[in-house]
């Protein structure tokens, strides 16, 4: 399904990224002296990263590394790890955020699973030998796109298809197949990072280029008033001012990509050509989705593709202290519970 949205024009002076069309205040840059770091999978965090021989070897080095003007540049593979920074950017440069080739990067909050045996006793029930210091969050049943939800005993899983249940103590992890077919008939991985992928706080003027991520989930309710600021994100850019999240792609996430602008200096955020798909969580409520802009300030999504989410595809939601336009552009959602929720309030 396609949706065109244009409402009151809005005048917005656009600047031009090598990532896309970025809304701006108007005005030009100031000189500001730029680095460019690099992260590789087979770098070192001990190295200064500064060229393509001595690289970081994770991402959160590498993002701790940037000041405003600076280029984060992170080469093929994946990275088990969350990644966070709050403060990052500068409303008077661009600061970048990319994958070396486009799609190759990929943050993964899962590991592969065991291999599992028949359990003495049930029907439908599997039992595998788990060594980890995490709580397993979610089991993911890869090829069937399926995010299994947590049971509080065993017996229950017999008549839940598609459930798991984690016992840390014993170091035993049981599950019932979406099916009730022999776990060797799937691919499964095991979400055990109860957090974000990429989480910015209060970034200005990031610039995020071709990443991935997948993985990231959480067994337990967060009680937070704004979906967005959830835990379980592939992508989550909290009170974002003139961001940029393009042709990034996140799948079996809790929730996929999630921006927020709420406070002064937000706002003005593109999402343009990502895609979101089979992200899901117990705890999502209506208000998450693939794509999701809360609170929004002028924001845009645009040529992005949402699909088979649990909740919504596309999730645009206002708030009364804001004036500014935001519009959906040239998007396809589909096979979601709602490909696309617009809600307003009685001022906007």
């Amino acid at each position: 399904m396609r949706l065109y949205i244009w409402k009151a024009m809005l005048t917005v002076t656009f600047c031009v990224l090598s990532a896309g069309i970025l809304p701006c205040a108007g005005g030009e840059d100031k000189g500001i002296d730029s680095t460019e770091y690099f992260v590789a999978v087979e770098g070192d965090d001990a190295n200064d990263g500064r060229t393509r021989k001595e690289p970081f070897a994770t991402i959160q080095r590498g993002v701790d590394a940037l000041n405003p003007g600076d280029t984060l540049t992170i080469g093929p593979g994946e990275y088990r790890e969350a990644v966070e920074r709050s403060g990052l950017g500068s409303p008077q440069t661009p600061t970048t955020i990319r994958a070396d080739i486009p799609g190759t990067v990929v943050l993964r909050g899962d590991v592969p699973a065991p291999t599992f045996e028949p359990m003495e006793g049930y029907r439908f029930v599997y039992v595998a030998d788990v060594d980890l210091d995490d709580e397993i969050q979610t089991v993911n049943e890869q090829d069937t796109l399926t995010i299994f939800q947590s049971k509080p005993n065993i017996p229950e899983l017999d008549f839940s298809p598609g459930t798991f249940h984690h016992d840390m103590d014993e170091e035993k992890l049981y599950m019932s197949t979406s099916d009730g077919q022999n776990p060797n008939s799937h691919h499964y991985t095991l979400s055990v990072v109860a957090g974000n992928g990429l989480e910015l706080s209060k970034p200005r003027r990031v610039v995020i280029q071709g990443l991935a991520a997948t993985g990231f989930n959480t067994a337990r309710y967060t009680d937070v008033i704004d979906a967005s600021a959830g835990i379980g994100n592939g992508i989550l850019l909290d009170d974002a001012g003139r961001c940029v999240v393009s042709e990034c792609y996140t799948w079996m996430n809790g929730f996929g990509i999630a921006v927020r602008s709420q406070g002064a200096g937000s706002g003005d955020n593109v999402i343009e050509r990502c895609t979101a798909w089979a992200n899901d969580s117990p705890f999502a409520g209506w208000r998450k989705g693939g794509i999701s802009v809360q609170r929004h300030r002028g924001d845009v999504v645009r040529d992005s593709t949402a699909f088979l989410n649990a909740y919504c595809g596309i999730y645009l939601r206002s708030d009364a202290d804001s004036e500014k336009t935001s519009r959906l552009v040239n998007n396809l959602s589909w096979g979601n519970r709602w490909d696309i929720i617009i809600k307003g309030n009685p001022d906007h």
